[in-house]
């Protein structure tokens, strides 16, 4: 079997080795690595043409499997991924069979799959996924809650689940948080209903609207969206392509934009120590009473000019009372 393998890399630590079309079974000898591990993709779609093949490698972080597609077209070799195309080389059959020899070949690596996905009136997401067993897919074990804004979601820590041919209820350490999930009902036309949610916390009951996870750009929205796995690896081709970079604040330098002098808050904050501070940036820093700030805020927003000198209030700066 091994030499049968064909073993593909763009030189900077990305390696596919996949097995020509021709062969039967080709489509489950599809795997992705940095050349020492090597992880197996699901590869459900497959075309040939001639010597011409592709594979689409099933990502959930892309809408389509044309997103994330590895082809063998016209002696080209490449591999796309979303908008970001990667040509490949194939290595020589001494260094291929080198590489396959000394590389561990592991199974798929991420494994774990939604199961609900609702979200309340003020926008606030629950999600719940679970970890499926290589044995039994159906097998319940696993599963993990969700909750937050998108972006900013959070895990809930477990305490126990129910599940049965009436719904599902995911329930917290806390007790007294719980998510209801019940199944729909079966109309006459043989087709399930809407699933409805409720959030229970103590006696609050909040109705939720189920978003049906089945859908190829829900999937997408619960990867790159939702933040539940951001940063977390799935050893996918398109690893790099998707990964979200954080960019670095930027820190400001020197003083900070002056606050008018009838603030009571102080008159200038400074991002270098107090000894280092030129004379012409240190100003008094006095903390004017109550009185005084409610007076000036009377003139500033009510009166259109200033009673002493006569200025519109937007060129006035002196202290009035």
């Amino acid at each position: 079997m091994k030499d049968k393998l064909r073993v593909f890399h763009d030189g900077k630590g990305h390696t596919f080795v996949v097995m020509h079309m021709k062969h039967p079974g080709a489509s489950s000898y599809v795997f992705y690595g940095d050349g020492k591990v090597l992880y197996r993709q699901q590869a459900p779609s497959a075309s040939r043409n001639g010597e011409d093949f592709s594979f689409g490698i099933f990502d959930p972080r892309v809408s389509t499997l044309a997103r994330s597609l590895f082809e063998v077209k016209a002696g080209k070799v490449s591999f796309v991924c979303d908008q970001t195309t990667t040509t490949l080389v194939e290595l020589e059959p001494a260094a291929a069979r080198a590489l396959i020899e000394k590389a561990q070949f592991l199974d798929v690596y991420w494994m774990r799959s939604p199961v609900v996905l609702a979200r309340d009136d003020r926008g606030m997401y629950y999600y719940v996924d679970r970890m499926r067993s290589r044995k039994d897919e159906m097998e319940q074990q696993s599963f993990r809650v969700f909750y937050g804004m998108r972006g900013k979601m959070r895990p809930l820590r477990m305490k126990n689940v129910v599940s049965d041919a009436k719904g599902q209820i995911f329930t917290t350490s806390q007790g007294e948080l719980r998510l209801i999930v019940e199944r729909g009902t079966t109309t006459e036309a043989g087709k399930e209903d809407q699933q409805t949610a409720l959030w229970l916390q103590g006696q609050r009951r909040v109705r939720l609207t189920v978003v049906s996870v089945e859908l190829p750009q829900t999937v997408v929205m619960i990867y790159r969206e939702l933040g539940v796995y951001e940063g977390i690896r799935l050893n996918r081709p398109c690893e790099r392509s998707l990964t979200r970079r954080r960019r670095t604040p930027a820190v400001r330098v020197g003083p900070a934009p002056l606050h008018p002098p009838y603030s009571s808050r102080p008159g200038v904050r400074f991002s270098a120590p107090r000894e280092n501070r030129p004379e012409e940036w240190k100003r008094p820093q006095t903390r004017r009473s109550a009185e005084h700030d409610r007076l000036v805020r009377k003139v500033y927003n009510k009166v259109r000019s200033c009673p002493l000198c006569g200025r519109e209030k937007q060129h006035c700066w002196c202290h009035c009372t």
